[in-house]
């Protein structure tokens, strides 16, 4: 395995670890309530929607990547 790779698995592996805490836990659902679950629409400016979108999808992806679970990170940082 090559280091980009070794070290995005272990990005993987921290950030699950971190969720699954109870702070985690509290963090996540803040995210996805502020970000995932409103409207990233604006009536002020398209660039204030379009910065919105971007926020939302950030978070949507990182909250998806922490919850793989260990078996997918190996899989995928495997090459499988």
């Amino acid at each position: 395995m090559n280091e980009q790779m070794e070290k995005l698995k272990e990005f993987y592996l921290a950030l699950n670890r971190l969720f699954q805490t109870t702070d985690g836990k509290v963090v996540a659902e803040t995210l996805q309530s502020i970000y995932v679950d409103e409207s990233a629409m604006s009536a002020e400016s398209a660039e204030l929607t379009y910065y919105r979108l971007g926020q939302k999808e950030f978070v949507q992806g990182l909250l998806k990547d922490a919850d793989r679970d260990i078996e997918e990170i190996e899989n995928l940082t495997n090459g499988q």
